[in-house]
């Protein structure tokens, strides 16, 4: 079980998924918390630098739909990680 708490959760993934897991790390007293929210911010910091790359793409390309899709997927990953 501590294994499966410590993998991130891709952001495609429900957050509430996210939310369940730190339920239950802490309701087993995980150890390794601390480590467990820092794994799920790095992937959520790595989405966001390809999504700003994607984004930036997009503006050179004039895709303007694409750009605002993405611009509004990275203020939800802003607030996401914010929390």
């Amino acid at each position: 079980m501590e294994s499966w708490l410590l993998e991130p959760v891709p952001y495609h993934a429900a957050k509430d998924d996210f939310h369940f897991k730190c339920g239950c790390a802490r309701k087993i007293r995980l150890h390794q918390e601390k480590e467990m929210l820092q794994q799920q911010k790095a992937v959520i910091m790595k989405d966001v630098m390809e999504l700003m790359k994607l984004k930036t793409e997009c503006l050179v390309q004039g895709d303007e739909n694409r750009y605002l899709l993405i611009s509004g997927t990275l203020l939800h990953l802003e607030a996401d990680s914010s929390n």
